[in-house]
């Protein structure tokens, strides 16, 4: 269940180091399309959403997804929807050399990793710049560390610094 909005935050908030909240894909878009404001621009993000959820399904299906960012506040006009794909060693063949050609540049496409060799994309906005895709293998504790800290953390949108102040992302399952 995806609890009440933080008042004094305007975010979800903080459940626990590690500790995501869980939600359907049709619980998220209840509360933070139908249910909140400006639900005809949230539904153009939320609509982008669901076709890369798609497409990311058919490289790594079954997999988890952790969502964060200005989608999950109150602000009337969130710019984007930010999601991790959270694959399992189940989905190492999608990674694989030998994987289809196809299926290699569509997860190209889709997501980056927390995790980049320097000189490399460090973020990805597909969909029109309405997604920011990354991606992060469950079994690497440094991979998902990265992203339990930023996704529970505040940061200055000018200094990018920590303000302090933490928050709850999502888990969703498919």
């Amino acid at each position: 269940m995806i609890p009440p909005l933080d008042a004094a935050t305007g975010k979800l908030p903080f459940a626990a180091e590690d500790q995501p909240y869980v939600a359907t894909l049709n619980e998220v878009h209840q509360r933070y399309v139908k249910d909140a404001p400006e639900p005809a621009r949230r539904g153009v993000i939320w609509r982008a959403f669901q076709v890369w959820h798609e497409l990311a399904q058919t490289v790594a299906p079954g997999s988890r997804y952790w969502i964060s960012g200005s989608f999950l506040t109150e602000k009337a006009r969130p710019s984007d929807l930010d999601v991790i794909l959270v694959w399992d060693e189940a989905h190492l063949d999608a990674f694989h050399p030998e994987l289809s050609q196809d299926a290699r540049v569509l997860l190209s496409h889709l997501t980056v990793s927390a995790v980049q060799p320097a000189g490399t994309v460090d973020k990805l906005q597909p969909m029109g710049g309405l997604i920011d895709g990354f991606y992060a293998p469950s079994w690497i504790p440094e991979h998902t560390a990265v992203w339990q800290q930023r996704w529970s953390t505040e940061y200055d949108k000018t200094t990018r610094q920590p303000t302090g102040v933490r928050m709850g992302y999502l888990e969703v399952t498919p």
